[in-house]
């Protein structure tokens, strides 16, 4: 059967669960190909099309996860935490399992972030085995630039660091922006990190928009923020990171936007 164009099949394996002791349980956890994660962040949405079979063993979950990130070689969250795409409990062995599922704007409760990749997993109370496809369908919200805005060394509370002022033009015109923040190299007590967002018609007049805090932890384990920025817009946006938290907080923050339309091209 032909494909329809936009589907891909971004997972095509046979999994075999392994003992975990320190989970006390079997697993096998999956990632679809990373020559997808690009194709797969330029939709806003994706809807999830999977086929099990094969299915050998006491498999108590298949589960099917979007995760999403501002860089490869950084922290990856799910797309909706807690949640899996699509789910199938105690599938029967020898039968097929077929199942759909999507990751949305509303799912996630903001938009999507530039890069994606799906996430496989199934489970069982002894050795399990199963031969699990995925195929995805993008749709709607398309990617118009996915990009590092800010990398510095922040060191210090409430000190402002803005990003450069050249970003301000490209970021205009889009209907809807996601963010991805990362810091590494933590110290202080209570640290945090503070993302404002102000907005302008000409670049020169500006109003606050939002601001969000983000909690860090000194020496790691250095986790990736997402949120977005609430719209419409005046046009430009504005983007200013800084610390706050005792004993003289610092830490190395990278931050990433996504700028997605609901116009393809």
């Amino acid at each position: 059967m032909r494909v329809p164009p936009g589907s891909q099949k971004v997972f095509d394996q046979f999994m075999a669960t392994v003992f975990d002791p320190g989970l006390n349980g079997h697993f096998a956890t999956v990632y679809s190909d990373p020559r997808f994660n690009d194709w797969l962040g330029r939709p806003g949405d994706l809807r999830l099309f999977v086929v099990a079979d094969q299915i050998s063993g006491p498999v108590v979950l298949l589960g099917v996860k979007v995760q999403e990130t501002g860089d490869e070689e950084t922290a990856w969250v799910d797309a909706t935490p807690g949640l899996y795409n699509v789910r199938e409990d105690n599938p029967p062995a020898g039968v097929t399992i077929v199942k759909a599922g999507s990751d949305t704007e509303v799912s996630r409760g903001r938009p999507g972030l530039g890069i994606r990749r799906s996430k496989v997993h199934i489970s069982g109370d002894g050795a399990g085995s199963a031969r699990v496809r995925v195929w995805v369908s993008g749709h709607g919200g398309y990617r118009k630039f996915h990009r590092l805005l800010l990398s510095e060394r922040i060191e210090g509370a409430e000190i402002p660091v803005y990003a450069p002022h050249e970003a301000c033009a490209w970021m205009a015109g889009v209907d809807k922006i996601a963010i991805a923040g990362f810091a590494e190299k933590v110290s202080g007590t209570t640290p945090e990190l503070e993302l404002q967002v102000d907005e302008s018609p000409n670049g020169r007049a500006w109003s606050f928009v939002s601001e969000t805090t983000y909690q860090l932890f000194s020496g790691g384990p250095y986790g990736l923020n997402v949120g977005s920025v609430p719209g419409p817009s005046s046009g430009f946006l504005r983007f200013t990171a800084r610390l706050d938290g005792l004993d003289n907080p610092a830490a190395t923050v990278r931050l990433w936007v996504t700028g997605r339309d609901d116009r393809p091209g």
